[in-house]
């Protein structure tokens, strides 16, 4: 009896506030399946913010390598021809092979092959602690999911419960 009158209290307040008699609502089709949810869990690898904090862990080792590549001579081949414009001239060619190396740069080619290898081990912190992160609210979202199944399921048997007494009450 106390079950019919909130009911009926609920629909009295319903119908003031919206102008009609509410309708029967049915129970909401699963936002998320199971399937849904193991579908998650092979694909959190694959979140954008993880892919861009890839990305620039590889931008920093190509950062890294070249840094380390400026510690090297430079190798160049060059060449040349001359092509006579008057009577007389002769054609001539040139060819040279030129190496350049700077031997004091006052440290600056180390304080960068340093900065690179501090930008790379960041880099790969920042990565390291997102997959961490995505794993783990992956794996909280999982036992939400899980939870909420065993507290649907509780919740139907209160509900069939109710019922009950409420079919007993109005046998009495």
């Amino acid at each position: 009896e106390q079950y019919d009158a909130r009911i009926r209290d609920a629909r009295a307040r319903y119908e003031r506030y919206f102008g009609t008699a509410p309708k029967s609502v049915s129970r909401p089709a699963a936002a998320l399946d199971a399937a849904g949810v193991a579908r998650a869990g092979k694909l959190w690898g694959e979140a954008p913010a993880l892919r861009r904090l890839a990305a620039e862990k590889i931008a920093a080792e190509d950062d890294l390598r070249v840094a380390e590549g400026r510690t090297s001579p430079t190798v160049q081949l060059r060449s040349g021809l001359t092509s006579p414009v008057g009577e007389g001239e002769s054609t001539d060619i040139a060819a040279g092979l030129v190496v350049s190396y700077t031997f004091g740069d006052g440290g600056r080619r180390a304080a960068e092959i340093k900065a690179a290898g501090e930008a790379v081990s960041a880099s790969a912190g920042a990565l390291s602690e997102a997959r961490a992160e995505a794993q783990s609210a992956l794996a909280t979202a999982q036992a939400n999911y899980r939870s909420l199944g065993v507290a649907l399921g509780l919740l139907d048997r209160q509900l069939e419960k109710l019922e009950d007494e409420k079919a007993t009450t109005r046998s009495q």
